[in-house]
């Protein structure tokens, strides 16, 4: 019998095969824009960069390091190249944004640390009172980095990520397409913030001023995933001969809540100082002034960031640290 197909026909396409390949193409492009496209993580990979090479310059110039590291409240709060201009300070702004997660934020710094060096952990509380998974914009910032090992085998104590799971996270979500396209239309920035707006040691200003509604709530107690990761941290600290150290960054606060917000925070650092020691900043946390503040209730301005920078100097130069006496009695209601 006569084959029904000629042998040089060539065979068709089922439905199936073409959504395969379908999903695959879109699958291709949208990790093509999250990974060189995303203006986010195109801000954060670049940044990383930038305060890399000043990390390596800096070693150049004075061998150790003093590293700060935290979310987005860092990098609008503490100004390196004064730190080693006025104070004789060798540091360097390593802050990221806290969207990437307190996990792969520690494990990019801690990529750049070496012997000697000190890291000065100065964390907005959400970062340590909030799940400790690793968020969509870190897998996404691990992968564009060529560090996919942040997330999928994480050597701090922070819920490692599947493989496939983590290639899932690699596409822009629902509200990242329609913000998008929303500044499309308007005609606005793609990301707020540019590479021109941080300095070469880290330090970032915007021009953007909002009325900052502070205070920053947070819970007052270290879920057993944050304590895990403390744990972990301190162990690599020990092991790789790195000084740690704690710093609660200002946050905008009202007068009449000065109080309350304060017992709060030095109950959350009486926790935090049981991993490393924490810098005796008689702030607390707390800074009331609102013109301070730029576009967040953790951004400073240029102004209040020198500021800050030169208490941190203080503190450290003097090493002048909470003790655990004085944490209990001011966490007192």
């Amino acid at each position: 019998m006569a084959s029904s197909t000629s042998p040089s026909e060539p065979r068709r396409f089922r439905p199936a095969a073409w959504l395969l390949l379908t999903g695959l193409a879109a699958w291709g492009l949208a990790l093509v824009y999250t990974l060189r496209l995303n203006p986010e993580i195109a801000f954060h990979r670049s940044s990383r960069q930038l305060k890399q090479a000043a990390a390596e310059r800096v070693r150049r110039e004075h061998g150790a390091v003093v590293f700060f590291t935290a979310g987005s409240s860092g990098m609008f709060s503490v100004d390196a190249t004064r730190l080693q201009q006025k104070h004789g300070l060798p540091a360097v702004n390593f802050a990221l944004g806290a969207g990437l997660g307190p996990g792969v934020i520690l494990q990019a710094v801690a990529a750049e640390a070496r012997r000697g060096d000190t890291l000065v952990v100065a964390f907005e509380p959400f970062l340590l009172t909030e799940p400790m998974e690793p968020t969509a914009m870190g897998m996404q910032f691990s992968f564009a980095t060529g560090h996919p090992e942040w997330v999928t085998k994480p050597f701090l104590a922070v819920p490692p990520v599947a493989w496939p799971s983590a290639l899932l996270a690699l596409r822009p979500g629902g509200y990242h397409c329609v913000t998008l396209l929303g500044k499309l239309v308007t005609r606005r920035p793609w990301y707020r913030y540019h590479l021109r707006d941080v300095d070469p040691n880290g330090l970032a200003v915007t021009d953007v001023r909002l009325p900052p509604n502070g205070p920053p709530e947070f819970a007052a107690t270290l879920p057993p995933a944050a304590t895990n990761l403390l744990t972990s941290l301190a162990t690599w600290g020990q092991a790789h001969g790195v000084k740690l150290l704690y710093s609660l960054p200002w946050g905008h606060c009202p007068t009449n809540e000065i109080g309350r917000v304060q017992r709060r925070n030095a109950n959350l650092v009486r926790q935090i100082a049981a991993y490393m020691p924490a810098l005796r900043d008689p702030a607390l946390g707390v800074h009331p002034v609102a013109e301070d503040f730029s576009d967040s209730v953790w951004h400073l301005t240029r102004e209040a960031a020198t500021r800050r920078t030169d208490g941190l100097a203080e503190l450290l130069q003097r090493d002048e640290f909470w003790s655990l006496a004085e944490l209990n009695q001011l966490a007192l209601p």
